[in-house]
């Protein structure tokens, strides 16, 4: 990978030493050409070929700079000095499509005489062969080295083809035709192109700089080939960047959550293995292993919704599912009757697991997993034959004609009880507080007998008896 990147490296100073020879070669002739046939349009064309010849020197300069290791104050190293030479070459581009503007509209009002002769013709031809061979040279060599500098000097060679033509053949219909104002209009469609170029150049550059997403290089593809591992369950948050011609991505890959470390570093350097193989620009990958969330909120309420199918479970709590070496696990509380023998609630919770084990193996697609379920007696008082008890030691009340209404619920800190008790009507305030308090004293001597753990906050609502 190394000697890649050195190669790579080389290829691309080449081609730059190469651009800058060409481009004093072409600059140097049509000054000559230009000023000895006072054309306008030639002496565009050399202007153009000047900041051609600039930002040549610029993109070497840059690809010179990307040849500098990482360091701590660019732990993502200097790519990004091509991109700024890019942008350089635009500011060159959009210099020179205004200075042909202006120039262009002198010269439509101040009409000169032009010199047109062979020489003319020739440095046309000159200039439309050797740009040809600059472009596909530099379009090649930019595609295999990745390099933006070298395919914005491909993108300048191509359009100065473009330009090239075009005042061939305004020169020729100048012969005919002798419109000499045709040389300003002839310049003045140069600088449209050589404008557009540099508004491409630019949208690249700095889209660069802004860190946005290279486009030789897909997200969607990069998360098909993530995933057509079979260790790899989900592929997601995929970021990448480029810093010139080399481009960074990260990713988070999920697997299977009993898996080891090391099986996760050998799955990385496959990942990225992959990855490199199809997309040869990539020069770093960051893969951030997960383990899988199986227990997702829609499969506990699945696990919930089985145990609660037997009639013998209240309630179920704390569904924990996880992962160690050996294999998952899940774990559980059950509430049951708290008068249940031991043996019928082991009874329960052998079911419970038995039920459970082949629904999770199918659901999360697991060959293994170990159920344990912890039963745990009911705290609901809420039992027909408490309220009965409740009821018969009130009747008892000399004073009492009846009770009902007899609410028993389990708070977190305490346990409320409330009921009605009807007296005789003729039972007046001070004597139905004392009733009630010594019915209060009944039934929570009555509650005591099933639980002391929590206090007791009892109501008793007295109602006058009614014939």
């Amino acid at each position: 990978m190394i000697n890649s990147s050195f190669n790579q490296q080389k290829l691309r100073i080449k081609a730059a030493a190469i651009s800058i020879i060409l481009h004093i070669f072409l600059l140097s002739i049509k000054l000559i050409v230009g000023f000895l046939s006072n054309s306008l349009s030639i002496i565009a064309l050399a202007a153009d070929s000047g900041f051609d010849l600039i930002a040549s020197f610029a993109t070497y300069w840059g690809i010179l700079q990307i040849s500098k290791p990482a360091d701590l104050e660019h732990p993502y190293g200097h790519g990004k000095y091509e991109f700024l030479a890019s942008v350089f070459q635009a500011v060159i581009l959009f210099s020179t499509a205004i200075l042909i503007i202006v120039d262009a509209m002198f010269r439509l009002i101040y009409v000169p005489e032009i010199s047109i002769n062979l020489y003319s013709f020739a440095i046309m031809i000159i200039g439309i062969v050797t740009n040809i061979f600059l472009n596909r040279y530099l379009l090649k060599i930019s595609r295999k080295t990745n390099s933006l500098a070298l395919e914005a000097n491909s993108i300048n060679s191509l359009s100065d083809i473009l330009n090239y033509i075009i005042v061939f053949v305004g020169l020729v219909l100048i012969v005919y035709l002798d419109m000499i104002v045709l040389d300003a209009i002839i310049a003045f469609v140069i600088s449209l192109f050589v404008f557009y170029g540099g508004l491409k150049l630019s949208k690249k550059a700095v889209g660069g700089l802004l860190d946005k997403v290279p486009r030789e290089v897909k997200i969607d593809r990069i998360k098909e080939i993530s995933e057509s591992i079979d260790e790899v369950l989900e592929t997601h948050s995929i970021r990448m960047r480029a810093s010139g011609p080399y481009i960074f991505i990260d990713l988070h890959v999920t697997v299977a959550a009993a898996q080891s470390v090391q099986f996760s570093h050998f799955l990385t350097q496959r990942i990225e293995k992959e990855i490199k193989k199809e997309f040869p620009s990539v020069t770093d990958i960051l893969a951030h292993i997960e383990p899988q969330k199986i227990m997702s909120s829609e499969v506990k309420n699945n696990i919930k919704r089985k145990i609660l199918e037997l009639k013998e479970v209240q309630r179920c709590h704390h569904i924990h599912f996880g992962s160690t070496e050996d294999g998952y696990f899940l774990d559980c509380h059950v509430i049951v009757d708290g008068m249940a023998s031991l043996d019928y609630v082991h009874g329960i919770t052998k079911k419970i697991e038995e039920n459970l084990k082949d629904e999770i193996k199918s659901k999360l697609n697991i060959e293994k997993i170990d159920i344990l379920v912890h039963a745990e007696p009911s705290d609901d008082f809420y039992r027909k034959d408490l309220i009965d008890d409740i009821t018969h030691v009130v009747k008892n009340v000399s004073v009492v004609e009846n009770c009902h209404n007899i609410n028993i619920r389990v708070e977190e800190k305490e346990i409320l009880c409330s009921l009605h008790i009807i007296v005789k009507k003729d039972i007046n305030i001070n004597e139905g507080h004392e009733i009630s308090n010594m019915i209060e004293k009944i039934v929570e001597a009555k509650l005591k007998e099933v639980s002391d753990e929590k206090p007791f906050n009892i109501t008793i609502h007295i109602e006058p008896f009614e014939h």
